[in-house]
């Protein structure tokens, strides 16, 4: 999914140069002050490759203040010789149309998938409770993925509504309207669905692939463990009170 990925590479782009760099962090942290007032975040946080709960806050702050971090880029691309061209390579980036619902739809899908990688992360958890999680998340995925023949399936609908987010964020920061990236009649290296509006065009090549990926995803990963499910033994919490009954009897034994 280029789309995604472009855009989470360009979020930790900015939050890289935000907290690299003193005086850029020290302009956002003043736009934040006077733009995002009733926000409780002062900084960017980077994207982790590996604890995807820390991604869901990179991106949720991403877009939480992303007034203040149009106006840092605009400051830097005009006032610091030394990052203005990276400044201003990065607002390019950011005004695009695809860049912004595939951060809207980043912010959707990492909500669905937060209450899974909270329990993953938790000590107690075990593999049975673990796939239960992992089948509800794909069960709420798949209703997104009902027929969508009809105006009032659950993917137009949602994706209606996400849509509405990201033409807002553009009209308001940067006043204009979400577009359709300019394409041929054969597209070998960009997506090219049939399409009569933008929300249409981004909802086939952004949404329903990226929701289509991770429900693929998380069958896969989560299958190969099924046959391990009904087992509790090699959770730690487990694994510690099977060793403490094996001391207590191992004492009993002795005396």
């Amino acid at each position: 999914m280029p789309y995604i990925r472009n855009c989470l590479g360009t979020i930790n782009e900015v939050a890289n140069m935000m907290r690299n760099n003193t005086q850029s962090g020290d302009i956002l942290k003043r736009y934040i002050e006077n733009l995002v007032p009733e926000t409780q975040k002062s900084r960017l946080l980077r994207l982790c490759d590996t604890r995807f709960i820390e991604r869901q806050d990179s991106v949720h702050t991403f877009v939480e203040v992303f007034p203040a971090i149009v106006a840092t880029l605009e400051e830097l691309s005009t006032s610091n010789r030394a990052i203005s061209s990276s400044a201003a390579n990065l607002l390019a980036s950011i005004e695009k149309g695809s860049f912004l619902v595939a951060m809207v739809v980043c912010e959707f899908i990492f909500s669905i998938t937060l209450p899974l990688s909270k329990y993953l992360q938790k000590p107690e958890s075990d593999l049975s409770s673990a796939l239960k999680f992992a089948d509800d998340t794909v069960e709420r995925l798949k209703d997104l993925r009902k027929p969508s023949e009809n105006e009032d399936s659950s993917d137009i609908r949602q994706f209606h509504r996400l849509f509405e987010k990201a033409e807002k964020m553009s009209q308001d920061n940067f006043r204009t309207a979400i577009v359709v990236p300019r394409l041929v009649g054969k597209q070998t290296k960009r997506d090219n669905p049939p399409y009569s509006t933008p929300e249409e065009y981004y909802r086939r090549s952004i949404f329903i692939p990226c929701v289509d990926s991770l429900i693929s995803n998380l069958v896969e990963r989560f299958g190969k463990n099924r046959y391990f499910g009904s087992s509790r033994l090699f959770t730690p919490k487990e694994c510690k009170r099977n060793k403490h009954s094996q001391t207590e009897n191992t004492e009993a034994v002795l005396r």
